[in-house]
């Protein structure tokens, strides 16, 4: 269940988007917010504590359409829901990805190969505490005998925890 694989340069969205571009990048934004009136209200997305404002960047209504055309393109939508269904989309390593899992806030089920895979998720979440409240409590020493006092965490691909 591979995700389909597109070059988006390739995509006659990319093209438009960079004959799009050469027509923005000129562009002041004094003009572009005295062309629009609700430009702030138009350009930006609230949702729950998240807020972005958008309305400062040489975007326009042409751009987000152009964008979406390059989401279908490339057919992200696809992309999505497989990520978020557990499918085998690691082409590397021929599996599916678990950042889902790991950012699980509702700890509800979340299937790999037919298995849920939460109880294995939530026991090294357990471990990763009692390590880290080791290492701040003194608990745990360094190779010296001393106490740590600065940490360097070094995340490899998309989770700490793969």
């Amino acid at each position: 269940m591979a995700l389909k694989s597109t070059n988006p340069t390739t995509t006659n969205a990319w093209k438009l988007l960079k004959a799009h571009f050469e027509t923005v990048r000129q562009q002041h934004m004094i003009t572009m917010f005295d062309a629009d009136t609700d430009r702030v209200k138009n350009m930006t997305i609230q949702w729950d504590d998240f807020y972005l404002d958008y309305s400062k960047n040489r975007v326009t209504s042409e751009t987000i359409d152009l964008l979406l055309q390059l989401a279908d393109e490339v057919h992200l939508k696809d992309a999505i829901s497989k990520y978020f269904s557990g499918a085998i989309i690691n082409e590397t390593e021929g599996r599916a990805v678990a950042h889902v899992a790991l950012r699980n806030s509702t700890y509800s089920e979340f299937f790999i190969d037919g298995e849920n895979v939460m109880p294995d998720v939530l026991e090294v979440k357990k471990q990763m505490q009692v390590f880290t409240e080791d290492i701040t409590s003194g608990k745990l020493k360094g190779f010296t005998g001393k106490p740590f006092t600065d940490i360097v965490n070094i995340g490899i691909g998309g989770s700490d925890l793969g």
